[in-house]
């Protein structure tokens, strides 16, 4: 069933509203859910209309559970003896949502583009704007970035194949005659998911590779 933007954001005040005296505490999956309700909205007939919106606001509210997470360690280091209540800090699922979201921008504008160069016969593919490159990158960058959190400790936030899945199928949405550099980039990512199995250890906790889906795209 298609998720009305308006229905997602009746969930924004269960995740930043609830009085501190109250037993139940918002969490990372509370705010998972509510990125995934927004992310439904992307859907045709969505009252929104624009995913782009959609992936800003998404963006927004795994900014707000960064801030909160850096707010949570700010007050454990000044009282390193209170009880501990629930952490909330963007996990895999998070920027696997959020990097998909991007992903169906990128071909929303690829789309976008590729009409308008089909009315104007305009045969050259130089504007960024238009061929969701841009959007792309925003893609690449959350999965540099997991790697980073990875390298810092934070196993609950790594890359998994998901995470590139998601980033061929960005390329693969933008693909159309007018970008034939797509594929291509897409089946480079492929490569470089070959190179990461191939080098990682046997029993490594999150293992990269290809699978049905990273060829099917």
């Amino acid at each position: 069933q298609t998720t009305k933007y308006t229905d997602a954001t009746k969930l924004m005040p269960m995740t930043t509203m609830m009085p501190p005296q109250v037993a139940v505490v918002p969490t990372t999956e509370s705010f998972n859910y509510v990125i995934r309700a927004y992310s439904r909205c992307r859907n045709r007939g969505c009252d929104m209309g624009d995913p782009e919106k959609i992936a800003q606001k998404i963006m927004s509210l795994v900014r707000g559970m960064e801030s909160k997470q850096r707010q949570h360690q700010i007050e454990q280091s000044n009282n390193p003896y209170s009880v501990p209540e629930s952490q909330i800090q963007p996990n895999t699922r998070t920027y696997c949502m959020t990097m998909d979201m991007w992903g169906v921008v990128a071909g929303w504008k690829a789309q976008k583009g590729f009409k308008n160069r089909q009315r104007t016969k305009h045969f050259q593919n130089n504007n960024n704007v238009l061929d969701g490159t841009n959007q792309i990158d925003k893609v690449e960058g959350i999965l540099k970035y997991m790697h980073d959190l990875e390298k810092a400790g934070r196993e609950n936030a790594a890359p998994n194949t998901v995470a590139y899945n998601l980033w061929i199928g960005a390329w693969a949405r933008t693909a159309h005659p007018y970008n034939p550099e797509a594929p291509m980039r897409a089946e480079r990512v492929l490569r470089r998911m070959m190179v990461l199995r191939d080098n990682q250890k046997l029993f490594a906790n999150n293992i990269i590779a290809p699978d049905e889906t990273s060829y099917n795209h």
